[in-house]
């Protein structure tokens, strides 16, 4: 009896040790989802493959829910500089899947589309950094809002570094390169080669003799 209780115990010390908290739960799936949807270099793919989002999206989708159920006073009301900071935070997460989908179509088409797009990923990461810094310096009182503050900025520290990754990506010289290739190949430059050569006449025929040349007394 006493034998069977011991191992119930420890039972119950092995699965409390090993249970962890939804904060740690979503930080493992952000930091697994991460890799899945960033870690490689897209444009140097032969095809997009959109599905390698979908767990990204759905991690981000439950640190929404996560916020907004944390972002309350006593009175139930939502503070207004989490909610803002959340909204734009959202839009930036949103902005960095769709803006890379778009520029795995310019990696097709031109150079200058790529310099747009590294561009844009840059501005982006900017702003994003700023919503963090302005959360970092921010004072929360609440636990609740403390722990919101927390999960925001963990996940838009994430939305920036990939955000300013893609920029890079788009600079790699192997794709520049192959955008010149697949640029030429759907627009060959003009050939000349079956017009006839030119070149300046070496050789001036002689002028014919005038006969019964017109007397000049006359």
């Amino acid at each position: 009896m006493l034998k069977k209780i011991g191992i119930i115990t420890l039972s119950i010390l092995y699965n409390t040790m090993m249970a962890i908290t939804l904060e740690e739960s979503l930080n493992i799936r952000l930091s697994n989802y991460n890799v899945q949807a960033f870690a490689d270099n897209i444009y140097t793919f032969p095809t997009l493959q959109p599905e390698r989002f979908q767990n990204w999206l759905l991690v981000s989708n439950y640190i929404k829910n996560y916020i907004l159920e944390r972002s309350t006073d006593v009175f139930n009301k939502q503070d207004p500089t989490l909610m803002a900071a959340l909204e734009m935070i959202n839009k930036a997460n949103i902005g960095l899947i769709s803006t890379m989908m778009a520029a795995y179509k310019y990696s097709r088409t031109s150079t200058r589309n790529l310099s747009v797009a590294s561009q844009r990923f840059m501005r982006m990461a900017d702003d994003v950094a700023y919503v963090i810094n302005y959360l970092e310096k921010t004072t929360f009182f609440r636990s609740n809002k403390k722990q919101a503050k927390a999960m925001l900025i963990l996940w838009a520290k994430y939305i920036e570094i990939n955000t300013r990754k893609q920029a890079n990506d788009l600079r790699n010289p192997m794709i520049l390169f192959a955008v010149q290739q697949e640029t030429m190949q759907q627009h060959p430059p003009v050939s000349y080669s079956e017009e006839p050569s030119f070149a300046p006449p070496t050789y001036r025929p002689p002028v014919p003799p005038m006969t019964n040349p017109p007397s000049m007394n006359q």
